[in-house]
């Protein structure tokens, strides 16, 4: 909660991190180069809108593998094109791509929503919210999303947009593999080669005798690699949900809970103090919470959000759903 507090309602803008962290850096550039094939079908296109997203992000980070992520970027992008782009557009139509939508609660509370893609299957005509998901661990997908209500109210918001029905929600997982003695385990980025009479031959998985080596620093790159390797070990790198079906009573029984809270929550913080807004939203310090949260040191007392923010470590926030003023 004060996390939540922290972030959105903070002297009326909330603040976040300056820096953003390697996984939304290589979420984001992902994100960005998938939405640029499905509006044009262009690889070459999507690879260097990618790229182009990442450079300036992973600048804001001092110690970072910037290659290297650069490239799982690429990669990515390269791989679900091979394996998977013909068939997701035969099986599917694309309807919105990142479109922002909203959807009215109840009066002056609003659910603002951007699902990377709407898509309708060709087969039945229904209709469906697409999310990319960078992961390190493809176990058990399906379950891994399917009680997250965050994927329901996304279906909510587009379903009110559109004024069809919404049946559920498909997760695409782009795996981006381990990170072993400081070298990714993915095949999309790291192969074997040996050299066989005067040339070198080159394989995705290891075998006695041959020498693993980054194949994105290889002539020819990754606009070779991938082509290169077996279609199954590429497909093997991305994992796609069942889908995952709204449930209508437990979305309506949501938004009851939603416009309840914020209700109390506006009742609670109408005319009082910074101090107690931060009371009301009270921490709760956890291991799993706190380990990696930009708030820790403010909330463990040894500074505070606004000289945080004076040092630079934190920045005010940019609402991305606000309504742009027309012009």
């Amino acid at each position: 909660m004060r996390k939540g507090y922290n972030t959105y309602l903070y002297r009326g803008t909330g603040v976040v991190s300056s820096r953003p962290s390697p996984p939304l850096i290589i979420g984001l550039s992902v994100h960005k180069g998938m939405e640029m094939l499905l509006t044009t079908g262009d690889i070459e296109a999507a690879v260097d809108a990618a790229l182009s997203e990442y450079g300036p992000l992973s600048e804001k980070l001092d110690t970072y593998p910037r290659e290297e992520h650069e490239a799982l970027v690429h990669a990515l992008v390269r791989g679900w094109h091979r394996a998977r782009y013909e068939a997701f557009i035969d099986e599917f139509e694309v309807l919105q791509i990142e479109k922002e939508v909203r959807a009215l609660l109840a009066p002056g509370l609003v659910l603002a929503a951007r699902a990377d893609a709407v898509v309708k299957r060709r087969l039945d005509g229904l209709v469906f919210v697409w999310n990319w998901k960078t992961t390190g661990n493809k176990t058990d997908w399906t379950e891994q999303w399917e009680d997250d209500i965050q994927m329901w109210t996304e279906a909510l918001a587009i379903e009110d947009d559109l004024n069809v029905p919404v049946a559920g929600v498909i997760v695409e997982g782009l795996f981006k593999g381990a990170t072993r003695g400081g070298q990714s385990t993915s095949p999309l980025l790291m192969g074997y080669k040996r050299l066989v009479g005067d040339r070198e031959v080159y394989r995705s998985g290891w075998e006695k005798g041959w020498t693993k080596f980054p194949a994105w620093r290889e002539q020819g790159g990754l606009g070779w690699w991938i082509p290169f390797l077996p279609l199954d070990v590429v497909e093997e790198q991305f994992v796609r949900s069942q889908p995952i079906l709204k449930n209508n009573d437990v979305v309506r029984g949501w938004i009851e809970e939603v416009v309840q809270r914020e209700m109390d929550i506006s009742h609670h913080l109408e005319g009082v103090e910074e101090r107690d807004k931060e009371r009301f939203f009270w921490r709760n310090f956890s291991k799993w919470n706190c380990r990696w949260c930009s708030f820790k040191p403010a909330c463990k007392g040894r500074t505070t959000i606004w000289e945080m923010v004076d040092a630079g470590l934190l920045t005010e926030r940019v609402d991305h759903h606000a309504i742009k003023p027309s012009s």
